[in-house]
Order: structure tokens, then C-alpha cells, then sequence
């Protein structure tokens, strides 16, 4: 009897690949849209799933940016990497959360945010407000995060000038070193304490898509 043997031409080897990419890139931004109607009905620890699970299908099943992923990234489209983005971005909104707090993991996925797109203003906003709180659960490297939370929320106002929100978080930065490095903000009274306004907390804690 004669058996029907199939094979797939070279030519459509990639036309198969572009395919399925795209079929991920549907239910990433899919999960996405879910996330944000969950953040919406406040259930958090739910939106982060979605978010997670949507980065995961662009190709990122680890928080650091292997050489694995660094691959995946290269293979994305820039859609797919605007994509990747949102939700690493979303995802460290979620970690900066109190039903969700992880701020490592809000830095990490700030990073991946970054690395797929370098004009993220809100990962950049997140991550300096991430540094700003992780720091007092550190015993070393202090310094060296809060530089770089220097250096991301002035990046964030070069990409938003007229940001009230930045401003404020660049001076509670910038006291926070100043306190850390020397003597100079010691000679404050114990008893003085920073005050952060309540539209500061609003405006940090909120998460905008």
C-alpha cells in the first residue's frame, strides 16, 4: 500500500513560527486586558497571576533576564515588546502592593520592563518608589539602590516634566540618601518626622495602564 508522507517546505517553517508568536501575543495581551479588570475590582492577587502568566507566555519564565531570556526578547516584535512592558510594569505595581508585597520582585519586573522598553515612564516612576521603600529592609547596598532610584526618577521627569508626583518622589529621594550618607540630616530633632502628602500616596499607589 502507499503511505502519504507530508513534510513542511523550508519556506513555511517561519511562516509557522510567525503564527504561533502571534497566537501568544494574542493571549498575552488577552491576560493583560483581565489583570486590568481585576485591578479594577480590586482583587490584586488575582491581576498579578494574569500579568505573570502573560509575561511567561512572551517567552519569560524567570524574573532575571537570562541568556534564555535575552533570546526571547531579540525575537519579539516591537508590539511584543511594547506588550512585554505594560505587563512587567503591571506586575511590579501589583508587587509594590500591600496584598502582594514583594518590592524585589517590583524592581526585578521594572528591569524586564525597561529592557523591552527603555521609554517606560511608569517603570521607571515604580522602581524609584520601590527603591525608596526597600531600602529600610536592607542591611548593605543602600547606597547603590538609592542612586539608581536617583537616576530612574530623573529619567522618569525627562520623560514627564511637569510630574507633581515625581518631583515630590526626587525629594524624598534625595532626603533619604542625604540621611543615610552623613551627619548632615542627623542634626534633625528625633522627633521630626517626614510627612508625605496623602495625594503622593494616592498617585504612587495607584495603578494607571
Amino acid at each position: 500500500p502507499l503511505v502519504a508522507t507530508f513534510a513542511c517546505s523550508p519556506s513555511a517553517a517561519p511562516m509557522i513560527q510567525a503564527v504561533t508568536h502571534e497566537s501568544r501575543r494574542s493571549q498575552a495581551k488577552a491576560l493583560k486586558e483581565e489583570g486590568n479588570d481585576l485591578v479594577r475590582e480590586g482583587r490584586k492577587p488575582e491581576a498579578l497571576l494574569k500579568y505573570e502568566k502573560g509575561i511567561r507566555l512572551l517567552g519569560f519564565p524567570t524574573y532575571e533576564l537570562d541568556e534564555e531570556g535575552q533570546k526571547a526578547l531579540e525575537g519579539q516584535t516591537q508590539d511584543g515588546r511594547e506588550l512585554l512592558s505594560v505587563l512587567a510594569g503591571n506586575a511590579a505595581q501589583m508587587y509594590m502592593d500591600p496584598s502582594c508585597k514583594d518590592l524585589g520582585r517590583a524592581i526585578e519586573r521594572c528591569n524586564l520592563a525597561l529592557e523591552a522598553n527603555p521609554s517606560n515612564a511608569k517603570a521607571y516612576f515604580r522602581r524609584a518608589s520601590a527603591a525608596l521603600e526597600h531600602v529600610d529592609n536592607l542591611a548593605k547596598g543602600t547606597d547603590a539602590l538609592l542612586a539608581k532610584g536617583q537616576a530612574d526618577i530623573r529619567k522618569f521627569l525627562q520623560l514627564d516634566a511637569g510630574s507633581a508626583a515625581g518631583k515630590n518622589l526626587q525629594e524624598l529621594l534625595n532626603r533619604k540618601r542625604q540621611a543615610m550618607l552623613g551627619p548632615i540630616m542627623r542634626e534633625r530633632p528625633l522627633s521630626e518626622k517626614e510627612v508625605v502628602p496623602d495625594w503622593y500616596e494616592q498617585v504612587r499607589s495607584r495603578a494607571t495602564f
